[in-house]
């Protein structure tokens, strides 16, 4: 039996309960998970999951009262599933939500990427309006919830992506994606965790997706997140002159970090 929780960020969960407790707590960069295993030796089976389920309402309530509400619930690895109903395993997640501030700086160091590379003719390569964020939840794209200040929720399937919507030039031809790959290579980006830090091969020379990408990843505004740039074919915009393998578009995505290498 075990509970995951992830704390409000600077905040330490108490030890709330008069069982027998094996406490881990592994921290890194901010991002505090603390896993809890009971010895329910000489418990009948009712009574584990009568345990399980105090346990998951008692969290709950702690952290809602600190403002920290579940991101999402996973029942014996059944989104959805009641806890009431719990057989095994109750997975509850709590402040994992992304910033709409962290979207937005994300947008405007790509700009600030592309016009370090590129040479500007009509502008529209580095127009922030002409790259949108597509919300997937729960496996459907969805409008990003907006409204409010709590953040945008992200379960461990749940992602986001950034992709080029309004490139394109006067033969309707989507090129943001060919020019990313020009870029690459031609040792015009690289990436640095820092002015002083050194470089390393594999951000030298890069596009300036991956650039955007690599310098979010080490931003305080995505701590619990993986932020990674990518090409897909099967989602290519429409009109797309990149036809290696196939026409592929690139893109900006954005997920929780969930277990091994999460920070």
């Amino acid at each position: 039996m075990a509970l995951d929780t992830v704390p409000a960020a600077g905040t330490k969960p108490q030890g709330l309960y008069n069982v027998p407790p094996t406490k881990t707590y592994k921290a890194s960069d901010g991002n505090v998970a603390e896993k809890l295993r009971y010895d329910v030796m000489g418990y009948t089976i009712d009574a584990v999951r009568e345990l399980m389920v105090y346990i998951a309402e008692d969290e709950t309530e702690q952290q809602m009262s600190i403002d920290n509400p579940p991101a999402f619930v996973n029942v014996d690895n059944v989104r959805g599933k009641s806890v009431l109903d719990a057989q095994k395993t109750i997975t509850i997640t709590f402040g994992t939500r992304l910033q709409l501030a962290a979207l937005n700086q994300l947008r405007a160091a790509l700009a600030k990427a592309i016009g370090a590379s590129t040479t500007t003719r009509t502008g529209k390569l580095a127009n922030e309006a002409n790259w949108v964020f597509r919300y997937v939840r729960d496996g459907r794209v969805q409008p990003l919830p907006l409204a409010g200040g709590s953040g945008i929720p992200m379960g461990p399937k749940d992602f986001i992506v950034l992709m080029p919507a309004g490139v394109i030039n006067d033969k309707n031809q989507a090129y943001a994606t060919a020019v990313n790959m020009r870029v690459a290579g031609s040792g015009k980006l690289t990436f640095r965790r820092s002015k002083k830090g050194r470089e390393t091969r594999k951000n030298q020379s890069i596009g300036f997706l991956a650039l955007a990408a690599r310098a979010a990843n080490a931003s305080p505004g995505f701590q619990g997140f993986h932020v990674t740039a990518g090409f897909t074919v099967r989602h290519a915009i429409p009109g797309e002159v990149t036809r290696i393998a196939g026409p592929r578009s690139g893109f900006i995505k954005i997920r929780p970090a969930t277990g091994r290498g999460a920070r």
